[in-house]
């Protein structure tokens, strides 16, 4: 059953289990985010510190190895593949 807010609004009488719950999936979303943000960073700080191209990591280091085998797979022109 929906109860009606000050509003006007019919709200589910569940809502704040419902809200209960984003909240928490969310926060769960940003603790799974960190790692990846700082790692990042640091590859930003790092870029900027020693801005030299020969020591940055390329992309394709920072792919994961099952897409580079499939990149391989579908580039066949070794030329094409160094771009």
């Amino acid at each position: 059953m929906n109860k009606q807010h000050a509003s006007g609004a019919l709200v589910p009488e569940d809502y704040p289990e419902f809200l209960r719950g984003l909240k928490q999936r969310i926060q769960q979303a940003q603790l799974r985010a960190v790692p990846s943000v700082n790692r990042e960073l640091v590859l930003l700080a790092f870029a900027e510190a020693w801005p030299a191209e020969s020591i940055v990591q390329q992309v394709v280091g920072r792919l994961p190895w099952g897409h580079n085998v499939r990149l391989i797979d579908l580039v066949k022109n070794p030329a094409e593949r160094l771009w």
